[in-house]
């Protein structure tokens, strides 16, 4: 059986111009029943035959490779990183999510290279030096029919990049991660569940951000958590999502208050859409469909009623508007991620950056209904009262 039947694939150059090069397109794939393949080395031209054997260590019964060739046309020695993003929500899909996390399972390469296994958050990233002149072939073992995108990288460039997506996504958490508790610490000032609500909405979305920026194995270890794979953890987040954002439209306006029906109805359903988490650890990929629809659900009915009642004159649907418009366009953001194609990589730092952007507006609105009615617009007025009437009589005793 051979990987190069039917395929007529160049090995891709490692002297490329530019920091990064797509290398998909130069992978051959091949799916087998068998555990130990032999094929022939994608890295040498046609006519030239040499075996390198496949060693599958996946569950099978099914084992799927994908192999490239790969070769130095340039006169120097060429430090090159190949990097294979994890599945994240991007490219995932709606109805049914595909399923989040790493896709490869062994490597096996032939040409006297030595691939070496960098640490790196969110993807695989393998790194191997190949001499001038020389060719070298690489074989991946994966989990599913294909990769959701490969690059070739110079290893000077990806330590640049990586670096300052390090900085970028720890900077987006610790953002998030202060928000969520100023969102909660405002129950203090003045105790309405909008704010415990908020908080809810915050501290899942800081999961989601979690999740995405490939945080999420560092955090289980950290906490010791074991039997919380990555489908589940996905289907627990934005099941909360879905379900505290309901509850959000639901507080924010004081809904209950103005349309005490649809309030009530509205918060029952809310109440019920908690079961969405409960149900991704038994079916993770249809919890994570259903919250993700019903997500963009209410994220366009909500900003509709907030529109309608700002139009009727509500005060709290006004000062409501604006978080829920950026929430309505994040959601739009949301959605195109997850149906674009899998080497849109650069959606991921948007859909981030947005989501920090949702919970930093939602958290000035909060502050705002908080302070200019709260504990300390209260106390400041009293006390501002308090020294006006002193120094009045201070002033009346003068003269």
């Amino acid at each position: 059986m051979c990987a190069r039947a039917g395929f007529a694939l160049e090995a891709a150059d490692v002297a490329f111009q530019g920091s990064s090069i797509n290398v998909l397109p130069f992978f051959a794939s091949l799916e087998t029943d068998l555990r130990d393949v032999p094929i022939n080395r994608p890295d040498l031209g046609a006519g030239v035959s040499d075996i390198m054997t496949l060693r599958a260590k996946g569950p099978g019964p099914k084992f799927r490779w994908i192999a490239a060739g790969f070769r130095n046309s340039s006169a120097e020695a060429r430090d090159v990183v190949i990097v294979v993003p994890d599945q994240g929500f991007v490219s995932s899909g709606i109805k049914w999510p595909k399923s989040p996390g790493g896709g490869v399972v062994s490597i096996t390469t032939a040409g006297g290279i030595e691939l070496d296994i960098l640490p790196a958050i969110g993807k695989g990233a393998y790194a191997f030096t190949l001499e001038p002149g020389k060719t070298a072939a690489i074989a991946f073992e994966i989990s599913a029919s294909g990769l959701p995108a490969a690059a070739l990288w110079h290893r000077e460039a990806f330590d640049e990049q990586k670096d300052y997506l390090a900085f970028f996504r720890g900077a987006l958490l610790g953002i998030a991660v202060l928000l969520t508790a100023a969102m909660i610490a405002l129950y203090g000032f003045r105790s309405r569940p909008v704010f415990l609500v908020a908080g809810g909405f915050a501290l899942s979305g800081v999961g989601f951000m979690v999740i995405e920026a490939g945080h999420l194995p560092m955090v289980l270890n950290a906490l010791g958590i074991e039997a919380l794979n990555f489908q589940n953890a996905r289907a627990l987040v934005e099941g909360s999502m879905a379900a505290m954002l309901i509850l959000l439209l639901v507080t924010i306006t004081e809904l209950r208050r103005i349309m005490p029906v649809i309030g009530n109805v509205l918060g029952i359903m809310g109440g019920l859409a908690l079961a969405i988490p409960i149900y991704g650890f038994a079916e993770p990929l249809i919890a994570s469909g259903i919250a993700r629809g019903l997500f963009a659900f209410t994220a366009v009915a909500g900003f509709l009623l907030v529109f309608w009642l700002w139009r009727s004159g509500e005060t709290k649907a006004e000062n409501s508007l604006v978080p829920w418009a950026v929430i309505l366009l994040w959601t739009f953001v949301a959605m195109v991620a997850a149906l674009s194609e899998p080497d849109k990589a650069g959606l991921s730092p948007l859909l981030l950056s947005g989501l920090c952007a949702v919970l930093v507006i939602l958290g000035f609105t909060l502050a705002h209904y908080a302070f200019s009615q709260g504990y300390l617009s209260r106390h400041f007025f009293r006390e501002a009262g308090r020294r006006a009437l002193e120094n009045r009589l201070v002033s009346l005793q003068r003269q």
